[in-house]
């Protein structure tokens, strides 16, 4: 295997995901974990694997996943490309990830726990659509927020 071929498999993963092949895509990115642990993408793999489960609202799985992440790779960074918008430790994106998660369960208090996980991380963010930097702590509580307004 060539050392391109991480590349080319997650390039095809997303492409599942575009064409909302969720389980195929999940099953590609945990492919991609399982072959290239030590890669600069298998912790990027290995959260849009979690994300791929919870778009179908398998949020208990989507949990493990990230959790996973959480362990394996707590210093791993997002990867960079010309379109990327977030930056910081993967580790964050997993932790606002659970939020949504447990949001999605009806778990507000375990979200709650979560989100003050997040205050470790306050390099890590993504540039809104106006360019403004937004943590993944403030990301998180905007989602509870959300969600206990909407009850």
């Amino acid at each position: 295997m060539t050392n391109s071929q991480p590349y080319e498999l997650f390039a095809a993963a997303s492409q599942l995901v575009q064409q909302q092949l969720l389980f195929d895509a999940m099953r590609q990115f945990m492919a991609i974990t399982r072959l290239y642990p030590d890669h600069e993408l298998a912790d990027d793999a290995l959260y849009n694997a979690g994300l791929c489960h919870f778009h179908m609202n398998s949020f208990k799985s989507a949990i493990l996943i990230f959790r996973e992440l959480i362990q394996d790779y707590p210093d791993a960074t997002i990867y960079q490309d010309d379109n990327t918008r977030e930056f910081g430790r993967t580790a964050a994106k997993a932790h606002y990830s659970i939020i949504n998660c447990y949001l999605g369960l009806n778990k507000v208090e375990e979200a709650k726990a979560e989100l003050a996980i997040l205050s470790d991380f306050d390099d890590a963010y993504v540039f809104s659509a106006m360019n403004e930097t937004i943590s993944y702590k403030k990301l998180g509580l905007i989602a509870i927020q959300t969600f206990e307004q909407l009850k």
